[in-house]
């Protein structure tokens, strides 16, 4: 029995001792926070000699102009509607700016439409708007409220502008499928007055930047090769009507070739896949295995 202190008690000591500080720094620093202030600031009056490019302008996005009234108009004519009370058009007016903004876009670029903009509204999470699913959803009622007061107070078409004449007898004599994948593109062009004659890659270019810019349609190559080749058919089937030919976006091409890869690998792969397509045996099972399962 050894009598005397362990030699092991001075380093359980600082042990206990180094925990107890962490424990108390660990405590205390919560209360406090460091913030950095710098002492002092350089002000040059003239350019920094690492800036080497001239300023200019910075050109912005061209502004596209709706064909039929926007919620820019529905909100005026709300502010100025006698026959509405100030709780009212308080309410719809704020719906109309906060869906707006939800959507990212100028007021001034969409529809006043519930068909135009029923997709977008849709897709529209309370989670993303920082808002309860209640208040979203009242934000969505007002706005269908508001739209569906401003169609009947100024006669605002459902389905967008009016065909014209000659629109309308095109229109006529295509097939269901065909009319479905063209029927914005002849709304636009009755709109601009083009005739259908008159249709070719600029008006395609011009009516595809304003379906981006102003509705929720799908805007791939995917689908403007799908408009494109319907239009070509027309240019074919129709008769007596001289229409000109769109050009279809190129489809995509998988990169790199096959031929860019490493020899060896296309070997080994070559390998791989010929191993793959020849017959396998069967798995061979025991005849003691076959009469447990049995």
């Amino acid at each position: 029995m050894n009598n005397g202190p362990s030699k092991y008690i001075n380093i359980h000591q600082r042990l206990l001792m180094a925990l107890k500080i962490r424990k108390n720094y660990t405590s205390i620093r919560t209360i406090y926070t460091v913030d950095v202030f710098p002492k002092g600031t350089h002000i040059h009056q003239q350019a920094s000699p690492s800036i080497n490019v001239l300023g200019g302008l910075v050109p912005m996005t061209p502004t596209t102009t709706l064909l039929e009234p926007s919620f820019f108009d529905l909100i005026a004519s709300i502010e100025q509607a006698a026959d509405l009370s100030e709780q009212r058009r308080r309410h719809w007016v704020c719906s109309l700016r906060q869906i707006a903004k939800w959507l990212d876009r100028p007021a001034t670029v969409i529809p006043a439409r519930w068909q135009s903009v029923r997709i977008s509204v849709s897709q529209l999470h309370h989670a993303r708007a920082s808002v309860t699913a209640k208040t979203l959803a009242n934000h969505k009622s007002n706005v269908r409220a508001a739209l569906r007061w401003f169609g009947k107070e100024h006669d605002v078409p459902q389905q967008g502008v009016r065909l014209s004449t000659e629109w309308a007898r095109f229109r006529d004599g295509l097939d269901d499928r065909i009319r479905d994948r063209l029927y914005s593109l002849i709304r636009y062009c009755s709109a601009r007055g083009v005739p259908p004659s008159a249709v070719n890659d600029k008006i395609f270019d011009a009516y595809w930047h304003y379906r981006t810019e102003t509705t929720a349609r799908a805007s791939n190559n995917t689908a403007r090769r799908f408009m494109a080749r319907a239009w070509n058919a027309c240019a074919v089937a129709i008769d007596g009507c001289p229409l000109q030919r769109l050009t279809e976006p190129a489809l995509k091409v998988a990169e790199p070739a096959w031929d860019a890869f490493p020899e060896g690998l296309r070997r080994d792969l070559d390998d791989y896949f010929a191993g793959l397509a020849k017959p396998h045996r069967s798995l061979r099972v025991r005849p003691e295995t076959l009469g447990r399962i049995a």
